[in-house]
């Protein structure tokens, strides 16, 4: 699908940036595959590993943002679920709780002692991982990340997005607002890292269409927007 979108021949992220870039105001063309549920398909089919309540912090949210930090330098440490568990669930809180969100994340476990490494979808309304697949993401990343600084980070979180859903939501300029959406998406991702004593940076730097093939995905109902690189920092590494 992603490879020959309304019969571009490109993909389909692609074909929707220029559309709505030279065609603003007029309706998109009828895609050849209809929207499905996007949450379902993600969700209900998998197995799910339940994660612990996420725990309070004693900073508050001005600190936070005090401390926002970008660094892509990581310790060796693998992650625990107490702190994967609570980073996921601040970093997803919805901005307008009345609507459901354009990204959701994907969390690629690279370093951990409580969960086999793999690749999951975080569920923000039930707190659970979906399982999408269980195998070192080293190896694809090895190929298709250009920066091997990352490489060393615990998890790797890709931001997910739904290109059909985005459409529906916000008419022709739907995958201009999922990308909007991402960007105020990376910003939580990195005060959620804070808040756990964690590390991060974003990087463009994937190949997404071939990760987003190696979870399953076409690149169309589930397309991936852009990685954060998560880790907990050396000792020597202090805010300036």
């Amino acid at each position: 699908m992603s490879e020959h979108f309304f019969g571009a021949g490109v993909s389909a992220s692609s074909y929707m940036h220029e559309w709505t870039s030279l065609q603003r105001g007029n309706p998109l063309p009828e895609p050849s595959q209809a929207a499905s549920n996007w949450w379902h398909d993600l969700f209900e089919a998998k197995a799910k590993i339940g994660l612990p309540a996420a725990y309070p912090t004693q900073l508050s949210y001005q600190q936070l943002i005090d401390q926002r930090q970008s660094l892509r330098e990581y310790a060796e440490r693998p992650i625990n679920l107490a702190d994967l568990a609570t980073f996921l669930e601040h970093a997803s809180r919805p901005i307008n709780p009345a609507t459901k969100p354009l990204s959701l994340l994907a969390p690629l476990v690279l370093q951990s002692d409580d969960l086999a490494l793999g690749g999951y979808a975080y569920n923000p309304n039930a707190h659970q991982l979906a399982v999408l697949r269980i195998a070192d993401p080293q190896e694809p990343l090895q190929r298709y990340c250009f920066q091997r600084e990352f490489l060393q980070a615990s998890v790797i979180v890709l931001v997910l997005t739904s290109l059909p859903n985005a459409i529906n939501q916000a008419g022709d300029r739907g995958y201009r607002q999922a990308l909007l959406d991402a960007g105020a998406q990376l910003q939580r991702l990195y005060v959620a890292a804070q808040r756990v004593g964690m590390i991060g940076c974003a990087t463009g730097s994937l190949i997404q269409g071939q990760l987003a093939r190696w979870l399953g995905f076409d690149s169309y109902q589930t397309h991936c927007l852009i990685g954060f690189a998560v880790g907990y920092p050396h000792k020597e590494q202090t805010h300036d």
